[in-house]
């Protein structure tokens, strides 16, 4: 599922290629960046942590 992950923790900004579609997060900590690329499934963690979870905006990029 995922593909390539690209991470920025100066601009605290993710990358993720999954099925080869680029999902792009914003405001995202070191602390997250690291659980995912730890996490036994990182698709899984990718659903409940940065979809669901930032489902109200928190990793929405903002562009003004």
């Amino acid at each position: 599922m995922v593909q390539r992950v690209c991470y920025s923790a100066g601009e605290r900004r993710l990358l993720v290629a999954v099925r080869g579609s680029y999902q792009h997060y914003c405001g995202v900590p070191a602390e997250t960046f690291d659980a995912l690329m730890i996490a036994p499934s990182m698709g899984i963690y990718l659903n409940r942590v940065l979809r669901i979870a930032g489902a109200d905006g928190r990793y929405a990029c903002r562009t003004s």
